[in-house]
């Protein structure tokens, strides 16, 4: 089934960006996403996890697909303001 091998690549790729910390560093207008990385999924390379290193491993914001207006849908991310 292809949910559960998108699972399964995507899970594989949060513990080795969890590891590594791999990925190109993004540049966005709002300073909320300052210090967002970017990385494919592997077997969905048009999957792109967009996320931030923090003290434990990461924080993922947001997973899009390449075809999206990715600044937009980023830009547009509620802020995480702990409610």
């Amino acid at each position: 089934m292809a949910a559960g091998r998108f699972l399964d690549a995507a899970e594989a790729v949060f513990d080795l960006l969890a590891r590594t910390q791999l990925g190109a560093l993004r540049k966005y207008l709002s300073p909320r996403l300052t210090g967002l990385r970017m990385w494919p999924i592997r077997k969905f390379q048009r999957q792109l996890i967009f996320y931030r290193p923090i003290k434990d491993g990461i924080e993922v914001v947001r997973v899009l697909h390449s075809s999206r207006d990715i600044a937009a849908a980023l830009e547009n991310e509620p802020a995480d303001d702990g409610r």
